[in-house]
């Protein structure tokens, strides 16, 4: 989906469109498999499949849409990153002890936006503008869309 097709359904899902919705949330589906696949380690790659995490962050997202207070792509972005995180940190939990502990799902945020930041970086140069920045979220979902493609050993 290109930028000006992303603008649009983030409109409508805004308004209320359930299909806008549907469209918007799985342009990012493999983004965030891709920053759960960097970002999970071994300690749960055993326990969990980043595409668990991706489809529960995602389930949330849809469920609570209504509460997403940004206008952008890169908010949108950032606040699908913090559901991945706090997804995360959730079934860190569950396999290590039953607290909340918000000092890690903080870390798990940082480490979820550096991931994103180093996929921008690989991209393309840090610009200035609004649009080398769409630009650039929207190679890094189209890097992570081919990614995605290539076979599992490929993928590592």
């Amino acid at each position: 989906m290109d930028s000006s097709k992303l603008e649009l359904s983030l409109f409508q899902a805004r308004q209320g469109s359930e299909v806008a919705r549907r469209q918007l949330l799985h342009t990012y589906r493999n983004y965030l498999k891709l920053l759960a696949r960097l970002r999970i380690g071994q300690a749960l790659q055993a326990k969990l499949d980043e595409s668990d995490l991706v489809q529960e962050t995602l389930l949330y997202a849809w469920r609570t849409f209504e509460s997403f207070r940004g206008q952008t792509e890169a908010e949108l972005m950032e606040w699908l990153r913090s559901i991945l995180a706090s997804t995360t940190a959730g079934h860190l939990r569950h396999y290590r002890t039953a607290k909340r502990d918000l000092t890690l799902e903080r870390q798990l945020q940082h480490q979820f936006d550096q991931s994103s930041q180093l996929l921008d970086g690989a991209l393309l140069d840090r610009g200035t503008s609004p649009s080398q920045d769409a630009v650039r979220r929207e190679r890094a979902r189209q890097l992570a869309d081919a990614i995605e493609q290539l076979s599992p050993e490929h993928r590592e």
